[in-house]
């Protein structure tokens, strides 16, 4: 069955409730829950997303919360990840801090 956008999408094993329909107003994204997806199931099970390329040490978490994404390139590269990769962790990880709640994330 196909939904379409805006459509309500059908609760896991079939529960029942008043759920709100899914459908976020922008993107759909697809976020991977660990090396091997190692955390999916900790993560679904407390409903919740954990989220690495290293951005939760001392150094990289308040790039993070204050938008310097350069300085974030520019640390992946330091680590030895070169222009391409640094590029895209950083841009997965601009996604996921500039998330104003409009993103579905799936995994």
């Amino acid at each position: 069955m196909a939904n379409h956008p805006g459509s309500p999408i059908p609760s896991p094993e079939g529960s029942a409730g008043a759920q709100d329909p899914i459908a976020p107003n922008t993107v759909v994204r697809y976020i991977k829950l660990g090396e091997g997806g190692s955390w999916e199931r900790e993560c679904l099970a407390k409903g919740l997303i954990r989220f690495s390329f290293g951005c939760s040490t001392a150094e990289r978490f308040p790039l993070c919360t204050a938008g310097k994404w350069e300085a974030l390139t520019a640390s992946f590269i330091h680590e030895g990840k070169d222009k391409g990769t640094a590029t895209r962790f950083t841009n997965e990880t601009r996604h996921f801090f500039e998330d104003n709640g409009s993103i579905l994330w799936i995994t």
